[in-house]
């Protein structure tokens, strides 16, 4: 018989990786220090495949194969792979993102030149409408211009992005206006029209008695269709009614007696009463 014994592992972080971490690390630091991009490249491309891929590794392949695995056997191998994994995908997640950042800035990727913003405010029409001098402009940033007496206002030093204005005068109702603010010398127009306050309809609520023109009651003299009009076999076509096939009594539209479908209810009834009758035992001849 054959014993198989298994070395129990110690502890589930093993310090001693830290020693490992802090080597990446310098390695990061010496690649952001030196200058050479191809270098900083290497260091950032490499350790995001490393990431990327041991991560797919262990979803894809790892995962379906501990899943058909024993307990026991499952046990063991976790306890073997997690101490290390513990360490290694924190450090390639920071050394892949910190380089990466310090490649953009080197490529100049942050350093995009600031944009700037002008436009106009007029009433009611941007092109042709009056112009509206002192309007308070107001970035959603928190900057703030007044137009001057070409009814113009301007904003420098922005950062590239898109970026609203609202403009604003007593008299006027206020209105917002966005734009993409682009990167470099030429500004971003944004020219603005206010309406004046009287262009707006009061949306308070009317009169108590106001309502709908199509809610009116109904007429008081409206009274149901009844469709009981005696047909030229129905046994009389007067404006009694007359005697139906059955032998009851039909009202006519409007009477003050049975209704059309009362009417047809009490003459199915005394058909059914008189075919039960007729359907008793025969005698013998």
């Amino acid at each position: 018989m054959t014993t198989v014994t298994t070395e129990v592992p110690g502890g589930l972080i093993r310090w001693h990786y830290l020693g490992y971490v802090a080597l990446a690390l310098v390695l990061m630091v010496v690649a952001i220090g030196s200058n050479e991009r191809w270098f900083l490249n290497f260091v950032h491309v490499i350790c995001g495949v490393m990431w990327t891929g041991i991560d797919l590794f262990m979803g894809f392949i790892i995962g379906p194969i501990v899943r058909r695995m024993p307990l026991a056997a499952r046990r063991e191998l976790l306890t073997r792979l997690v101490p290390q994994t513990l360490f290694l995908m924190p450090t390639l997640a920071v050394i892949t993102g910190t380089t990466g950042w310090y490649l953009a800035e080197d490529l100049g990727f942050t350093a995009l030149p600031p944009g700037n913003m002008i436009g106009v405010v007029r009433e009611r029409d941007i092109t042709g409408g009056a112009d509206i001098v002192n309007a308070r402009v107001r970035l959603d940033s928190g900057q703030v211009d007044f137009t001057d007496t070409g009814a113009t206002y301007s904003f420098a030093g922005l950062t590239p992005r898109y970026t609203c204005a609202t403009a604003s005068k007593a008299g006027y109702h206020p209105t917002t206006r966005c734009v993409n603010v682009a990167s470099g010398g030429n500004p971003s127009w944004n020219s603005i029209a206010l309406y004046p306050d009287g262009d707006f309809i009061d949306a308070e609520p009317g009169p108590a008695d106001a309502r709908p023109a199509d809610a009116r009651p109904p007429a008081p003299d409206a009274l149901p269709m009844v469709d009981a009009a005696a047909t030229p076999d129905g046994g009389g076509g007067d404006d009694d009614g007359g005697d139906g096939p059955c032998g009851c009594r039909v009202a006519r539209r409007g009477h003050a007696g049975l209704e059309a479908p009362a009417a047809g209810g009490a003459c199915l009834v005394l058909l059914f009463q008189a075919m039960l009758r007729g359907r008793g035992p025969r005698r013998a001849r």
